[in-house]
């Protein structure tokens, strides 16, 4: 996983091999507006497949959930959290099976945690 800041794009690879000896093209997971970018990235694997957790140029926390276990295709970002200037030191941690993810709002200074 990595972003791209000049093209605005949110990346993903995976090595069909456990070596690691070949790596297939990236694929665009997400893209954001030049100049903006993406906060407080997460990888996690639950049942199997990629999930990327963050914060989004607009400050939402977002969850972005891959459709299959090579992360080739990816469903559209989820807003986790978007009222106010959420989303600063967002993380998130999995058991396998579910995501928590925990993030806080400094305008409200507040901590939140979401499940899903």
């Amino acid at each position: 996983m990595a972003f791209d800041g000049p093209n605005g794009q949110l990346l993903f690879v995976r090595s069909p091999w456990d070596q690691g000896s070949f790596w297939p093209t990236p694929t665009v997971v997400d893209s954001v507006p030049s100049g903006l970018r993406y906060n407080y990235l997460t990888l996690l694997v639950v049942n199997g497949k990629p999930v990327i957790v963050g914060q989004r140029a607009n400050a939402d926390v977002i969850a972005i959930w891959a459709k299959d276990s090579d992360g080739t295709v990816w469903d559209i970002p989820e807003v986790v959290g978007s009222i106010g200037n959420v989303g600063q030191g967002c993380s998130a941690a999995t058991d396998g099976t579910t995501v928590a993810i925990a993030y806080m709002d400094p305008t409200g200074q507040r901590e939140h945690i979401a499940y899903k």
